[in-house]
């Protein structure tokens, strides 16, 4: 009960981390310099700028708006998720609105800014993505293109965005909009870091006419262990033997050259390996 507890207290204590992480890069890089890298609080730049409507207070009616939409559309349990997002991020937003009147970075390279801010963004997403909560906003209409359209949210999310950004350029200019594309790459490059973990590890997929000898090097050469798993040709139909084995990533050129030494015909695949576990 009390690991239950301790779960719970870290998942919440994440979520809170990455929204005031999120609002903390919103306020300081990309509020001050009208750079539009989608979603609510990039949508909330352009209306501020056209309309004078407070980014807060816009993406808080629009995410209720939402949430009202997601209800109905996807659910209770769905929307429970991106309920307190919802509520909680444009509260941060607001909280932290004080900021650029401290930590000024005018005389900085924008270039520079939007590396920094795509880093903390992308940090902060990770964070809430490892909560299991989401901030609401666009998030709700990912999952909603992914039910009644049949796409996956990494596509609904480029549509979305993509949309978002457009209309960014049509406000601010292509500068800023390249700029705010550069934020978008550099958050989501950061946030997959964050949610996988960093590789440290191959994992081996061999087929081989010499599975012997290959087996005798990864076990006594290398001292790492493998799995022997049947396998059966797509066009053939003709039955095989396939190795897999999980190495560290510095005896990754090692193990390759090695294999075609033994094998010239061999066929492998190499793919990062984030987390090995036993089943209990």
């Amino acid at each position: 009960m009390i690991k239950k507890y301790s779960s719970t207290f870290e998942k919440w204590g994440l979520f809170l981390i990455g929204l005031c992480l999120s609002a903390i890069s919103f306020n300081i890089f990309y509020a001050p310099y009208n750079i539009v890298s989608g979603g609510l609080s990039g949508l909330s730049i352009i209306y501020k700028y056209l309309f004078d409507i407070d980014e807060s207070l816009f993406v808080l009616v629009t995410s209720l708006v939402f949430l009202i939409v997601s209800y109905i559309f996807l659910g209770k349990k769905l929307t429970a998720k991106s309920a307190v997002g919802s509520i909680l991020y444009p509260i941060f937003i607001k909280g932290t609105s004080f900021l650029p009147q401290i930590i000024n970075f005018q005389d900085a390279s924008t270039l520079l800014l939007v590396i920094y801010g795509g880093a903390l963004s992308g940090l902060s997403l990770g964070l809430i993505m490892n909560s299991g909560f989401t901030s609401g906003g666009t998030h709700i209409l990912f999952q909603l293109m992914h039910k009644y359209l049949k796409m996956s949210t990494g596509t609904a999310a480029n549509i979305i965005n993509g949309l978002i950004i457009l209309l960014g350029t049509k406000t601010f200019g292509l500068t800023n909009t390249i700029y705010g594309i550069i934020a978008l790459l550099i958050s989501s490059h950061v946030a997959d870091k964050v949610i996988l973990g960093v590789s440290n590890k191959k994992a081996f997929y061999i087929i081989t006419k010499k599975p012997d000898e290959i087996k005798d090097y990864v076990l006594n050469a290398t001292s790492h262990n493998y799995t022997v798993v049947d396998v059966k040709g797509g066009y053939t139909n003709k039955k095989s033997k396939m190795l897999m084995c999980v190495i560290p990533t510095r005896e990754y050129t090692m193990l390759k050259e090695i294999i075609l030494e033994i094998d010239k015909e061999a066929f492998f695949v190499i793919i990062d390996c984030y987390e090995v576990a036993k089943a209990r």
